[in-house]
């Protein structure tokens, strides 16, 4: 293992005033060069092109809460609250179910990630949304934690209140995940074509900013972890150490990914909900350049015929 190098961040800067509910379920798509992320409370899915600046919308019947790239070029993965799909932006057709959450609507999916391996590992709670998107209370714990692949399911881990925090760090073959009800990060190890879970470790508890919510791992294996309710990020080392705590004028950051054409560009969603003292950023899409990179995002294995 090579030594981190010093870490150097601009500025953060609001790069699109979307006003997003709760933003989140953020992925760079090196395939086009843009930016995909929802509005979980609003229905809707944006695409963001950072050279030309314009963004697009699209809006759904359900709520969409995760964007995962598919393994063909115009094919996206949505999480929804009760079911995954597959669909196509350019199309704007969508497959039948890959997976459905039969305890929908009492409980509903969350965030989610593509494995290494090509499977779908995608995380529960207890259903916080109203019919048209209203917020609503947590008050149980009542999520799980799900390998996908086209053999079917597994459920890896439950008894989670709210699920967030799917990333793998191939290097060292430890998977990372969170529930930001109980305000921890666990550290596990992982293995390919398993849903088995090994080394069950603390990297991060009941730190006072805010509770962890979506995060990223860099090229040196620090994760970048939204801190909701925090108003900042935090760099974790891999042994749980707060390398940084980047600070967001925003009450709510949600949400991470590292874009742009050298992958060093750290993209950050937030939500406009659940803000005592809100702020006019609540809700952006924010961007700051950093001197480490980020790693690509993972593709779907196969499920079925190309869209």
């Amino acid at each position: 293992m090579t030594m981190p190098k010093p870490l150097t961040i601009l500025n953060v800067q609001q790069v699109f005033p979307a006003g997003n509910l709760c933003g989140e379920g953020i992925v760079w798509d090196d395939r086009i060069g843009q930016l995909y992320w929802c509005d979980i409370n609003g229905f809707a899915v944006y695409r963001y092109d950072p050279h030309g600046g314009c963004c697009k919308s699209w809006l759904f019947d359900e709520p969409v809460v995760s964007i995962m790239l598919g393994r063909e070029r115009n094919e996206i993965v949505l999480a929804m609250a009760s079911r995954i799909v597959l669909w196509s932006p350019e199309q704007e057709s969508i497959s039948d179910p890959i997976f459905t959450l039969d305890s929908y609507p009492e409980v509903r999916l969350n965030d989610g990630q593509i494995a290494p391996d090509g499977s779908i590992w995608i995380g529960s709670m207890q259903n916080n949304l109203g019919p048209d998107g209203e917020p609503l209370p947590v008050k149980k714990v009542m999520g799980s934690l799900y390998r996908i692949d086209h053999n079917g399911f597994e459920i890896v881990k439950d008894e989670i209140g709210i699920a967030n925090t799917v990333c793998w760090d191939e290097d060292r073959n430890r998977f990372y995940f969170a529930d930001s009800l109980r305000n921890i990060i666990w550290s596990f190890g992982w293995k390919a074509g398993k849903a088995k879970l090994t080394d069950e470790r603390e990297l991060l508890a009941d730190h006072p900013r805010g509770v962890p919510d979506g995060s990223t791992l860099d090229s040196e294996g620090y994760l970048w972890n939204c801190r909701f309710g925090g108003s900042c990020l935090l760099r974790i080392s891999p042994d749980g150490r707060v390398d940084r705590i980047v600070e967001l004028p925003a009450n709510n950051p949600t949400n991470c990914v590292f874009g742009d054409d050298r992958q060093n560009r750290l993209f950050v969603t937030s939500a406009a909900i659940d803000t005592p003292t809100p702020t006019r950023f609540d809700g952006s899409l924010f961007g700051c350049q950093t001197n480490v990179t980020g790693n690509r995002a993972n593709r779907l294995s196969h499920f079925g015929p190309p869209m």
